[in-house]
């Protein structure tokens, strides 16, 4: 079966075949702040400041990355890791009238595709993972995993802002 993202109220969910991997919980109605929760811990998602366009991840209270927008609709995700060093992903949205993202990272190499469903009864959206699954070890999977939550924040926090507009 895969991956899947759930809405379920403001929150969001991470299904692997059924199960819940990692929770997406926003503070109340508030797209700018949000607690990625998962089975390595809590991670703290929340703006860098009034004028900024960027998103600060907080790992155990310490800044360890960066989501950071441009005008192109694109989402760079920067991680800090101790073993890895710095990582960039990029988000970048495809399609006109069928809207579908996908995350590469510095080689340009596509990790996986997210097709947002808008459901009239949630009045939000689920989202649709393909990825092929067998080309990750457990340690990628996990990363893919934090990801794939970095990426439904940042498609909701861009569709928030835009919508403001």
């Amino acid at each position: 079966m895969g991956y899947f993202i759930e809405k379920n109220k403001q929150n969001y969910y991470l299904l692997k075949d059924g199960e819940t991997v990692t929770s997406l919980n926003y503070a109340k109605w508030n797209y700018n702040k949000a607690t990625i929760s998962n089975s390595a811990g809590s991670i703290e998602v929340k703006p860098q400041g009034v004028f900024k366009t960027g998103v600060d991840i907080y790992k155990d209270g310490v800044d360890k990355g960066d989501l950071v927008f441009n005008w192109k609709g694109h989402i760079k995700i920067i991680l800090e890791d101790d073993k890895m060093g710095e990582e960039i992903f990029i988000l970048k949205p495809k399609g006109f009238w069928t809207r579908s993202y996908e995350l590469q990272n510095e080689n340009e190499r596509v990790l996986f595709m997210l097709r947002p469903k808008f459901s009239w009864r949630k009045f939000g959206y689920d989202f649709e993972v393909d990825l092929d699954t067998f080309s990750f070890t457990k340690d990628e999977t996990s990363k893919l995993e934090e990801l794939l939550a970095y990426c439904v924040y940042g498609i909701n926090l861009q569709m928030a802002r835009s919508a403001a507009t």
